[in-house]
């Protein structure tokens, strides 16, 4: 078998294989062997068939199953020859079966890329101090008492920020009413006792800034400019303007502070639900640290190896995070129009992306090898107790979709990196 490897771009290798005649013939006589023990010639009882016959009934079938035999197993041979670490294979050419003649075939391949590691024990990494203070503990305590918080009626003073305002509204551009510029816009052009929570998040923002101030029975017009993205094509930077009434104002009221209150969020007294707070803030707090160390371990590597990487795996690194950012864009309620209007910005930044992370995998699957870092099935099933736990669905549903999609490489993969990151921090030279 004569081999012959050329360099074809970053990481891409042309493998010929040539295979001579005598090996040719050889598969071909062991295959037709196989066929002549179960063939059904007439006039001959099976496994009893002159070889010759064999050979020419079942001619097709045997030279395909020659092909799929002999070529992948010369594959194999030529990788072990070459010492060939392939990651993927991009195209085969040739390998058509003549008897009695040689048989040549290429495959352009991508290859594992030469990492040459970086001295990665000692990573030099600074903590930052994790302190919890009163004052956060406070501000995480009165966001827990924003979830209980009921709405008063205040009816002695004016709107302020925060408040839920009761108005009567309609919209006009140009004079003309929404609904007549667009027809499906009806319930943004016009509400009656409608409420609406006076911030940013408010369903026309500039109300969040026009209406504090205001009080019950006055009216105020608020000009709108939508968004060129907005839902509403016919409405896309129109310039409206809604005629507001001020019918009621209700103030959040927060409910007080105090041990029946500490009670029914599940805690005894105040003072354990500060501890508690505390200890839930501090957790959180040293996780955010630890994530940011790994991430500066993870920025120190791929800024200390310089290797290209595969073009495939890329390429389809870039398409993963490409339609992770569609999905979800779609579901914080971007409209397909818009993501297609921005489609060359979100590739050309997954492309970006990608290039690091296929780097980074490389490289920490390197300095797995180094360090005798394995995954093992053990590894694997804590794992999708993991993923159970935090999707909130069984094991064994969470099982079948890691099946179901050929995923389980990939979560290997990302066990690894993990583990070898946590290698990583363990022996990092670390300064508080």
């Amino acid at each position: 078998m004569n081999v012959t490897v050329e360099d074809s771009g970053k990481c891409r290798k042309i493998i010929r294989v040539e295979l001579p005649a005598e090996r040719v013939r050889e598969e071909m006589d062991r295959v037709t062997g196989e066929y002549a023990q179960y063939a059904r010639i007439p006039g001959f009882r099976p496994g009893k068939s002159p070889i010759n016959l064999v050979r020419q009934r079942y001619q097709k079938e045997i030279v395909g199953a020659v092909k799929e035999q002999m070529l992948p197993k010369a594959y194999r041979e030529a990788l072990e020859q070459e010492k060939l670490d392939v990651v993927g294979v991009i195209d085969v050419q040739g390998g058509d079966i003549v008897p009695g003649q040689p048989v040549s075939f290429s495959l352009t391949v991508d290859t594992r890329p030469e990492i040459i590691l970086p001295e990665y024990k000692g990573i030099p990494l600074t903590r930052k101090p994790v302190q919890i203070t009163d004052a956060d503990i406070d501000a995480a305590l009165t966001s827990i008492r924003e979830r209980y918080a009921k709405f008063e009626d205040a009816t002695d003073r004016a709107i302020a920020p925060g408040d839920l305002a009761q108005i009567d509204y309609s919209a006009t551009v140009d004079g003309k009413k929404l609904e007549d510029i667009d027809p499906s816009a009806k319930g943004l052009g016009e509400g009656t006792d409608f409420w609406v929570r006076v911030d940013e998040n408010a369903f026309i923002p500039e109300f969040a800034t026009v209406l504090p101030g205001k009080s019950i029975g006055d009216k105020v017009d608020v000009a709108v400019t939508f968004p060129a993205d907005f839902t509403s094509e016919p409405l896309r930077g129109a310039n409206a303007t809604f005629n507001v009434a001020i019918k009621g104002i209700r103030q959040k009221v927060l409910p007080e502070l105090d041990e029946a209150f500490a009670k029914r969020v599940g805690e005894e007294s105040v003072e354990s639900l500060r501890k508690g707070v505390g200890e839930d803030l501090q957790r959180h707090a040293s996780q955010s640290e630890q994530t940011r160390l790994r991430n500066e371990i993870h920025q120190f590597l791929l800024g200390a190896v310089n290797a290209e990487m595969p073009e495939s795996m890329v390429q389809s690194e870039t398409q993963q995070i490409v339609r992770d950012i569609l999905q979800q864009n779609l579901q914080r309620g971007a409209t397909e129009d818009i993501l297609r209007e921005h489609a060359e910005e979100i590739h050309q930044g997954a492309a970006k992306s990608a290039v690091g992370n296929v780097k980074l995998r490389f490289i920490l699957s390197r300095i797995a090898k180094e360090e005798g870092i394995k995954v093992g099935k053990d590894d694997i099933e804590a794992e999708i107790k993991n993923l159970s736990a935090r999707y909130s669905q069984p094991v064994e549903t969470i099982r079948k979709r890691i099946q179901e999609n050929n995923s389980l490489d990939a979560l290997q993969t990302d066990i690894l990196v993990r583990k070898t990151t946590d290698r990583l921090l363990e022996i990092a030279s670390i300064s508080e």
